[in-house]
Parts: structure tokens; C-alpha cells; sequence
């Protein structure tokens, strides 16, 4: 191990952490495999924005999204149809905010798993998610599969 690759933070201090991770992962994975990247930042910009029209740039025409969770969307098509799943959930609690724990990402693909977080009717919330996108030529989601 380097020195390089030990790094200390103090215990309450999340986001410097948070952006040396980001740092980290822009200099590998990211720089590996710039589509994926570039799907994923601008995916994170559109979500932390509520921007649900930046991101249609990075969907497919024919983008298919399968919701596998137990309680879920099922199946949607298109990309106006994937965005108002976001949307619905932005609307049911607008405090919504995303907390990406892991990150894959492969040359046109990408594997993350993330939590959805915020408050609904004066209560906390968090849905875990395992999302896995297919991306096509371009860089934009063709596929985009969700589990618990």
C-alpha cells in the first residue's frame, strides 16, 4: 500500500470523503469508460437538480425500464415514461435526495447500487436500489433494470 492510498478524515466529515471517492473514481472506472461515466454524471446532475429534461439527452428512443422490485413500476417505455418515475417521486416527497454507495461501470454498461432518501409525511424514508443500465453506441440507456 502508498502512503497515496491511506487517506483520514475526520469522523463528521462526509462529504470530504464523499469527494475523495469521487476523485478516485474519476480517475479510474470514469476515465476507463467515459460513456458510463458520462451517463452516470449526468443521470446524478438531473436527479440532484430535478432537472427531468437534461437527462433525456442520455436515454434512448426505445429505452425500456424494468422495475423487479416487490413494489414497483413494472415495466416502462420510452423516455418520457422512465423520467416520470422519477418525477412521481419527487412529487410524493420533494425532499428526495440520492446516496450512491457503489459504482460499476464497464464499457457500455454501468451497476450501482444507491439509496433514495428524504422524508414523506413527517417521517424518514430510505428505498435501497440495485440499478443496472445497458448503454447503447452513443452512451444513452437502452436498458435499465431495478432491484431491492
Amino acid at each position: 500500500m502508498c502512503s497515496s492510498d491511506l487517506v483520514r478524515f475526520d469522523a463528521d466529515d462526509l462529504d470530504a470523503a464523499t469527494t475523495e471517492l469521487d476523485a478516485r473514481f474519476a480517475a479510474g472506472e470514469a476515465a476507463a469508460h467515459p460513456l458510463a461515466a458520462a451517463y452516470f454524471a449526468a443521470y446524478l446532475r438531473g436527479f440532484a437538480a430535478r432537472d427531468l429534461e437534461a437527462p433525456t439527452a442520455f436515454l434512448a428512443p426505445d429505452v425500456v425500464a424494468h422495475n423487479h422490485r416487490l413494489v414497483g413500476w413494472g415495466t416502462v417505455r420510452g423516455p418520457a415514461a422512465v423520467l416520470s418515475t422519477a418525477q412521481a417521486q419527487f412529487e410524493l416527497a420533494p425532499d428526495t435526495q440520492e446516496r450512491v454507495d457503489h459504482v460499476r461501470s464497464c464499457e457500455r454498461g454501468l451497476l450501482w447500487e444507491s439509496a433514495w432518501h428524504g422524508s414523506r409525511e413527517g417521517g424518514a424514508f430510505e428505498n435501497l436500489w440495485i440499478t443496472v443500465v445497458e448503454l447503447d453506441a452513443l452512451g444513452r440507456a437502452r436498458r435499465i433494470d431495478v432491484w431491492e
